[in-house]
């Protein structure tokens, strides 16, 4: 039997709504119209979304999001300070498991502690259901208001992960809460598997000419480098999903930064980052940036030109090659490497350029030793 409009209209979205129609156009790939996306809402038991919200869709993707987020969150984070409210960056993209976990708070002056199932985490923080209508009933008697802290404590993490509540909605059943971690927090606290394997390395960040510089440049490279790491790290990781064995690359760890000319920063990292990092520093893409950084317009499409012979780009087939080579032998689709490229990793190359770095040059060092050889 034929849907009707009444049908299909006689509701407005809530979040629950709009966080399946998310899911629906990512599955897809964004090619389905409005009218195609709120019958298969309807068919699942959800309320239609509007043209707004279907713009929104289009804006996270294009941001780099693999889950959704609200549109007053989304705004707010375009505007937000760095490192403030992570949980509203697309970098950090989230995966679907299945992990038991108890919520633990205080609410009037009274210790909470709710079972629940961790249904998808990143780096920043987690969305938690509670199937359990009778553990839901006792939720929604304590609500937990946003900016609440509380405590996660799941079986693979050796002490209790820290977060705040960012959203909770206990109408809809299974009730769902999303929770921000206060640190950045490793999956392989949260799942059970190991993370990739690090290694030390020293990174040397090149200015203009090697001049000392003031405080606020050399803040302004420091955040553009480490960001563009955690762009990078979006990237491997997202291919690591799509590899035989999935694989994980865990935060880099700082080990010593010294803020001279040139600074010096040397992180624990996985090798395979250092890999994928080492092919966006190289002077196919960073150095190409670098000569033409007073016409960005030209250097991006000079960066993304694309082979009329295969469809891809130059930076894509560049990044494809280092992925199947590597031990993910990931099998990413290309499209994807491009999406995570534009939204993720360019932006923070022009950054770092337009902070005065002219290069960056990385050594390995032994765990043990901090003296180095010669820069790559």
């Amino acid at each position: 039997m034929p849907i009707t409009i009444g049908e299909l209209y006689m509701a407005n979205a809530t979040r629950r709504d709009a966080r399946a129609g998310f899911d629906i156009y990512r599955h897809r790939n964004g090619n389905i119209d409005l009218e195609s996306l709120n019958i298969e809402l309807y068919k699942s038991g959800y309320n239609h979304i509007a043209q707004r919200t279907l713009n929104h869709y289009q804006n996270l993707i294009a941001a780099g999001f693999n889950r959704y987020i609200s549109i007053n969150r989304f705004d707010v984070a375009r505007a937000s300070r760095p490192y403030e409210d992570m949980s509203k960056l697309g970098r950090y993209r989230y995966r679907t498991i299945n992990q038991p976990v108890r919520v633990k708070f205080s609410k009037n002056e009274r210790d909470v502690e709710i079972p629940g199932r961790i249904v998808k985490s990143g780096d920043v923080g987690a969305i938690i259901t509670f199937p359990d209508e009778s553990v839901l009933e006792e939720l929604r008697s304590r609500i937990p208001r946003p900016n609440m802290h509380l405590n996660l404590c799941t079986t693979n993490a050796a002490n209790d992960i820290n977060a705040v509540v960012v959203e909770c909605d206990l109408i809809s059943s299974p009730g769902l809460l999303e929770v921000e971690y206060d640190n950045l927090v490793s999956l392989a606290e949260i799942i059970d598997s190991m993370p990739l394997k690090n290694v030390l390395v020293k990174f040397t960040l090149e200015s203009e000419n090697n001049n000392p510089v003031a405080i606020d440049v050399i803040g302004k490279q420091l955040h553009s480098f480490f960001d563009l790491i955690e762009g990078v790290r979006a990237l491997l990781n997202e291919a690591g999903i799509h590899s035989e064995e999935v694989a994980y690359a865990a935060p880099p760890i700082v080990q010593e930064i010294r803020v001279a000319s040139p600074a010096v920063i040397i992180l624990q990292i996985s090798s395979e980052l250092l890999g994928l990092l080492a092919v966006f520093l190289s002077l196919k893409s960073f150095g190409t940036c670098r000569k033409t950084r007073h016409k960005l317009t030209y250097k991006k499409r000079q960066i993304t030109k694309t082979n009329p012979d295969t469809g891809m780009t130059e930076i894509s087939v560049e990044v494809d090659e280092t992925l199947r080579a590597s031990s993910l032998n990931s099998k990413i689709p290309d499209c994807e490497i491009q999406r995570i490229y534009n939204a993720l990793i360019l932006p923070e190359l022009e950054a770092l350029l337009r902070s005065g770095i002219r290069g960056v040059s990385h050594t390995q060092m032994e765990t043990h030793d901090n003296d180095t050889s010669d820069d790559h």
